[in-house]
């Protein structure tokens, strides 16, 4: 068997335990208030296109963009029939897309899987934003670690905790960090990428923001 923390999230996805079913349910309302019939809208970390194939319909357009090769086949299967998608092969951190492009950009947890690239990130989130866009995203918060151990102890590559009271993982195969965020940090790391907090909701292991240019 591949191991893939690909396939740990979608396992998570089909059969998510309690606290992932709170945040999915979360993320899915915050984006439809966040979003309108106007919207173009970018997915960094689209995974299989899950909340792609979801919110498609309260947008004008909706763009995917992963780094991996098997989700990108796995989204282009799922949103095979819906005519306003695209999604992309691409890094994060440079992608081709226009200065201003978007309205809307959302990364889910996959902010938690950056590490030191997130600010390379965030930097190119703010070039192909427009002025007026929202930057939408989600991270474990501070308290996530036993919420997320109930997805990682079925990872087949194994993962180690590299520091507990920060919530650092590293999957073991895939050589990929994951971590968590409080508030305050998300403010500062905001603050240096030139971002401010409009609006924020908390569930038992999530953080979910919306913030702008500024």
């Amino acid at each position: 068997m591949k191991s893939r923390t690909i396939d740990i999230w979608e396992q998570t996805v089909k059969n998510p335990p309690k606290d992932y079913q709170e945040y999915f349910i979360a993320e899915k309302n915050f984006l439809k208030n966040n979003i309108s019939k106007e919207s173009i809208t970018l997915d960094i970390g689209s995974g299989s296109g899950r909340i792609i194939k979801e919110l498609a319909p309260y947008v004008k357009k909706f763009v995917g963009i992963d780094n991996d090769p098997e989700a990108i086949e796995l989204s282009k299967e799922l949103l095979d029939n819906i005519k306003n998608v695209e999604v992309y092969l691409e890094d994060a951190e440079k992608t081709h897309f226009k200065n201003k492009t978007f309205d809307v950009v959302f990364i889910g947890l996959t902010f938690c899987n950056f590490g030191e690239s997130k600010f390379r990130v965030l930097s190119e989130i703010k070039r192909i934003l427009k002025d007026d866009g929202k930057f939408i995203f989600s991270v474990f918060n501070e308290n996530a670690l036993s919420s997320r151990e109930e997805t990682y102890r079925h990872y087949d590559g194994g993962y180690t905790i590299l520091d507990r009271k920060k919530g650092l993982v590293r999957f073991n195969k895939d050589n990929a960090i994951s971590e968590q965020f409080s508030k305050d940090e998300i403010r500062s790391i905001l603050d240096k990428a030139g971002f401010k907090i409009n609006e924020s909701i908390s569930g038992k292991m999530f953080h979910i923001f919306s913030s702008k240019k500024g």
